[in-house]
């Protein structure tokens, strides 16, 4: 009598080695009845890729092109390169401030990358001036005038004072802007009136 063979009872198997992103893994079926084991081979997981963003270069900081790894692995798929800074962009020299009789002007430009200023002098102060419509002027005892203007000042100058030589013969109320009024008193005789401007510049009247 012919006893036939049985075929072998293999369980669901057992994971002997994992599979990687790379490289393939194993899984071992064994017997029940006769302990014989087989193998079968799980394929490779590929790699998970993963972006790695371009960074922007700045004007004065490098940056980077875009590149991926693996998110399970880590390994570099596509490597980041450096991209090199821009640099600063300035546009062109524009006067902020004017120049004055105290300072010159000042010039302001911009780098339209990231909005740095660079500011320098631009020139000379201005050379203080000064025109009076009179040279002299007569008035009669109490008389009063507000004829005197002074005028073409340089810009930022104003008039700091306004001085008589001698308040007995005649008194002045001034202002700033350049106007003023003499007031003749009872004593005669000449006196001299001095304009003085905040640059230190005089001009006198007799």
């Amino acid at each position: 009598m012919v006893i036939p063979i049985n075929d072998h009872q293999y369980g669901s198997g057992v994971i002997t080695r994992q599979a990687t992103c790379t490289a393939t893994g194993v899984k071992t079926f064994t017997c029940m009845v006769c302990g014989k084991s087989r193998t079968e081979d799980i394929l490779a997981t590929g790699h998970k890729t993963v972006t790695d963003p371009a960074v922007a270069p700045t004007c004065t900081k490098a940056g980077l092109t875009a590149g991926n790894h693996c998110s399970v692995c880590g390994i570099v798929l596509v490597r980041q390169t450096e991209v090199p800074a821009t640099g600063h962009r300035f546009g062109r020299w524009i006067t902020t401030a004017k120049a004055t009789v105290f300072a010159s002007a000042k010039q302001t430009r911009t780098c339209s990358g990231c909005g740095k200023k660079k500011i320098r002098n631009y020139g000379s102060k201005l050379k203080p001036t000064v025109k009076v419509n009179v040279s002299s002027i007569p008035l009669k005892v109490k008389q009063s005038t507000s004829k005197i203007k002074v005028t073409g000042l340089a810009n930022g100058d104003s008039v700091k004072s306004w001085k008589s030589s001698n308040t007995k013969i005649v008194k002045i109320s001034g202002k700033s802007n350049g106007s003023c009024k003499l007031t003749a008193q009872k004593k005669t005789g000449n006196a001299t009136v001095t304009v003085t401007l905040a640059s230190g510049k005089r001009q006198k009247l007799r």
